[in-house]
């Protein structure tokens, strides 16, 4: 597992601010929220939706991952505290038990840790997750299951799967 942070946008962002984001903030993914749902939309993601309008419109493609929120927080006198079984237990910062039961159990591969106003901390099934969301977005991703990103110039059909290369 790791920990990663993450800007945060509103849901009706346009693509093109959303990848400047990620430019300035080293980052190939961002956070938003609709209404309940909080919702990881990658670089490739905006790839793979190209007529999107909106950030909301790239999640209504099913190909951003949903974010595991594993327990409800609640601020109180300046400290995380957990809701769970009607009573309040303190949230300690890096209780990875907690997160890694999310994973074993679902098929979540990023759960919330913490949504601030303007960041989140993101935690990563394991460390290639991270690697996947840590610095800038690239110019091209492949089209196979894990969407590994490639630089500019590329060798046309990815060579760990055999998949095509798309580029922005």
């Amino acid at each position: 597992m790791k920990e990663i942070t993450l800007p945060v946008l509103p849901h009706d962002t346009p693509p093109r601010v959303a990848i400047a984001v990620m430019h300035l903030a080293q980052r190939s993914g961002v956070v938003t929220k609709v209404g309940y749902s909080v919702r990881l939309v990658r670089a490739r993601d905006l790839l793979d939706a190209p007529n999107a309008a909106s950030l909301a419109d790239v999640e209504g493609v099913e190909l951003s991952l949903t974010v595991a929120q594993p327990f409800r927080v609640e601020r109180t006198g300046g400290h995380d505290w957990t809701r769970s079984g009607g009573g309040l237990g303190m949230v300690m910062p890096y209780d990875w038990t907690r997160f890694q039961d999310v994973f074993d159990t679902s098929a979540y591969d990023y759960a919330l840790h913490r949504l601030d106003v303007g960041a989140a901390v993101i935690i990563t099934r394991s460390e290639d997750y991270e690697a996947d969301l840590n610095g800038e977005p690239v110019d091209c991703y492949c089209a196979g299951p894990r969407h590994h990103g490639y630089s500019q110039p590329h060798p046309g059909i990815c060579p760990r799967d055999n998949n095509p290369i798309r580029c922005w």
